[in-house]
């Protein structure tokens, strides 16, 4: 019985050459197989701010939801003006969503991500500036 397999002389998908005897070609396999595991997480960390397209549309709703609330707390009630808030931010949550999905552009969740952070201070400022005293 030969050592090496000699028919077969493609690579498998970690670059070991099948012609190595059994145990050897084992061996590199699983040591190949666990490094790129341990490196695979190093190299590739987790981006939190990438959204999916639902997510950004998600986003810009809320966002929308604050600035209504605030109008229609501190506005005298106004239904009109808090509906047409609203219903501005869920066109525009709309436009985003169908931007985001069919682009697949990279910068669309994080521009969100950023216009979510800057709105989250000024409705905070809004908030204390309308407060009545």
């Amino acid at each position: 019985m030969p050592e090496r397999i000699s028919i077969v002389k493609s690579k498998v998908p970690w670059g070991v050459d099948l012609s190595m005897p059994f145990p050897f070609c084992l061996k590199k396999v699983l040591l190949r197989a666990a490094f790129g595991a341990i490196m695979a997480r190093v190299e590739d960390p987790d981006d939190f701010n990438r959204f999916s397209s639902s997510d950004c549309a998600g986003a810009i709703v809320m966002m929308g939801a604050v600035p209504t609330v605030l109008v229609y707390v501190f506005g005298d009630h106004d239904v009109l003006l808090s509906a047409g808030i609203m219903a501005a931010f869920l066109v525009l949550a709309a436009v985003v969503w169908v931007l985001a999905a069919v682009t697949r552009w990279r910068f669309i969740p994080v521009l969100v991500n950023w216009l979510g952070n800057l709105l989250a201070i000024l409705y905070i400022i809004l908030f204390f500036h309308m407060w009545p005293y």
